[in-house]
């Protein structure tokens, strides 16, 4: 966990905000429960997080507090039967978005 908080210092530094959010390293070095794996959306002038909620009741409330703390409208999704396939929300809506037609498929 060190290497994160490295990064969030050197962000520190260059004037970024840095939030902290709840982070678990899971045993198989791949999976994480975080929140920051999230979908972002400004509606009607105000962010908005569609945040993974892992059925940690802790750290579940732990993440959607630093969100709202800073202002941002919480909607909570739950991930718990999901997010041991190493993803969560934005990883799921970016699989959700590819099609026949999409240029990216």
């Amino acid at each position: 966990l060190q290497k994160f908080r490295n990064i969030a210092n050197e962000l520190k530094a260059q004037v970024f905000e840095v939030i902290g959010l709840p982070l678990v390293p899971l045993s198989d070095g791949l999976t994480y429960v975080t929140y920051n794996n999230v979908l972002l959306e400004h509606l009607g002038g105000q962010l908005h997080v569609y945040l993974p909620q892992f059925g940690i009741l802790a750290l579940d409330r732990a993440g959607a507090e630093a969100y709202a703390a800073a202002g941002v409208v919480v909607h909570p999704i739950r991930v718990k039967n999901i997010y041991r396939y190493n993803g969560t929300v934005h990883c799921l809506v970016n699989i959700v978005g590819r099609g026949p037609d999409s240029p990216t498929s």
